[in-house]
């Protein structure tokens, strides 16, 4: 069952610009409530202080732990050859290959290509990988 709901979220997550702004606004309202704080006050600090995760965060980190388990075998075999480390492609050392990138595919449709799940995991991935380094 926490499977089910970890991947639902994440995936559900990735839909329309408009649904997770909605989200999102109603998690700010939420935690303002949830303070007594003003109802203008800036929610980043409020998140910070109560100790929980954005939901565009949230979703962010189950995209990488979705690439993770992947890299360690705990995901179905119908999910093998969906990443890519940048490493297994080129022989020589570039600093994508060092951080653990992944390699992105050309894509050119945006409802087929731009929006899958598999790129946006690829995009939060590499993400981390670069604000790891730095």
């Amino acid at each position: 069952m926490e499977s089910l709901r970890k991947h639902g979220c994440q995936i559900w997550g990735q839909s329309a610009e408009t649904v997770t702004i909605k989200i999102t606004t109603l998690q700010k309202k939420a935690v303002r409530i949830m303070t007594f704080a003003d109802f203008r006050a800036h929610a980043s600090s409020i998140f910070k202080e109560l100790d929980i995760l954005k939901v565009a965060d949230n979703i962010s980190l189950l995209n990488c732990l979705f690439v993770h388990d992947y890299f360690n075998g705990n995901l179905p075999k119908s999910f093998d050859n969906t990443f890519v480390k940048i490493q297994d492609i080129h022989s020589f050392a570039t600093r994508s290959a060092i951080n653990g990138s992944l390699v992105l595919p050309s894509l050119n449709s945006t409802r087929y290509g731009l929006k899958l799940i598999n790129r946006l995991c690829i995009n939060s991935w590499n993400s981390i990988t670069k604000a790891q380094k730095t």
